[in-house]
């Protein structure tokens, strides 16, 4: 594992610093509680470069040096946008944020009407998804962090700087509509510690399952199947009519963010949660979060590979056009038995910077493989 990051690194020192640009971190906070604000949007105006807020508040944005003369956005729903200028920030500390609660409160709206059935108001969006989505293929700096929590334990996390290709939102027909398969190249790797506990080879040998396909290699690798998630939950949502248009929608909150108004859509159904945040006059998605729980069934082994999933992507908006910025997948695994009790939770984490005109090298592109030999040996 050493070897291979030591000249992982070595690849890093030609990569020039000012590649994503300078650091700034961020503490975003309630102005009224000091609570910190989870998932809220700081974006560079007018651009993709930005971050989404922790579950602590807290946050990292990279801004490169043409957009040093801009101004910061962040936003959260229910409360009012702060608007700083860049030049105002200190890249030397941490930046404290208060956002002030917006005059429009949740609470006030006991039943929410738009004048239209959720179901109507989710399938309108929907269709609009090529008018208010990117709808071409695009190329930016991105992040990716991962840590594994065994047995309430953490043992392994890594992080890498990636060139990601993102697959546009497109309007084709039958299994390809809107939505493709999105591609991650490395750059470097920025920090590897630990080990994992528990892996496919060492849970089936712990509960006496055999693979009928023969034994897979090494490591869990969380990364790829990440991405195949991130893409199977957005297929779903965006093309699955059993998915989106059935089921009893309702609109869960209305809420204001500076000048413009959301309304969360959300289904619930046999522990299933699906809510879209979706601005009220344009349709543009702001968010989408899905909690998708493992049902028991077959056996121990799937309740291991499967598991309690939670999902979480972000878009910002450019010039009336949504990009991916930022997605979170967790996973909860367990197995439970007489002879065995392990638990293993994922954590990952993409955020995506800043478009860039680059070629990736595809000898780069990050798979099973590459992650075993490159990453984890």
């Amino acid at each position: 594992m050493r070897e291979s990051c030591i000249w992982l690194f070595l690849i890093g020192l030609f990569v020039s610093p000012e590649i994503f640009g300078q650091s700034f971190s961020f503490n975003i906070l309630s102005n009224g509680t000091n609570n910190p604000i989870a998932y809220a949007h700081v974006q560079v105006e007018g651009t993709l470069n930005g971050a989404v807020s922790g579950v602590d508040g807290r946050c990292e944005i990279r801004i490169q040096p043409e957009n040093s003369g801009g101004r910061l956005i962040i936003s959260f729903i229910g409360f009012q946008s702060a608007i700083i200028p860049i030049s105002e920030l200190n890249s030397n500390q941490t930046n404290q944020i208060l956002l002030k609660e917006s005059e429009i409160q949740l609470y006030e709206f006991n039943v929410i009407d738009i004048g239209i059935s959720p179901q109507e108001f989710l399938r309108n969006t929907i269709d609009l998804a090529d008018i208010t989505f990117y709808t071409k293929d695009y190329i930016g700096l991105a992040t990716y962090e991962e840590e594994v929590i065994e047995d309430e334990e953490a043992t392994f996390a890594y992080a890498m700087d990636i060139l990601m290709e993102a697959q546009g939102f497109r309007s084709a027909k039958g299994k390809n509509k809107h939505i493709g398969n999105d591609k991650a190249y490395l750059i470097k790797v920025n920090e590897l510690k630990g080990n994992q506990k528990y892996s496919l080879i060492t849970v089936a040998e712990m509960v006496r399952f055999t693979f009928p396909f023969g034994k897979p290699e090494g490591d869990d690798t969380y990364f790829t199947q990440f991405l195949t998630l991130k893409n199977t939950f957005e297929k779903a949502l965006f093309i699955d009519s059993k998915m989106v248009f059935t089921g009893d929608w309702f609109f869960e909150d209305l809420y204001s963010i500076g000048e413009e108004t959301f309304v969360k859509v959300t289904k619930e159904s046999d522990g299933y949660k699906v809510s879209f945040d979706i601005d009220r006059n344009t349709n543009h998605i702001r968010s989408i979060e899905v909690v998708s729980p493992y049902k028991e069934e077959g056996n121990l082994m799937q309740s291991y590979t499967r598991g309690n999933v939670s999902f979480r992507v972000d878009y910002f908006k450019i010039e009336g056009r949504s990009y991916l910025k930022s997605v979170e997948i967790i996973k909860q695994s367990s197995i439970k038995s007489d002879a065995v009790n392990l638990t293993k939770q994922n954590r990952g984490k993409l955020v995506f910077h800043r478009l860039v005109d680059e070629k990736p090298d595809k000898k780069m592109e990050i798979d099973e493989q590459f992650i075993r030999e490159r990453i984890y040996n």
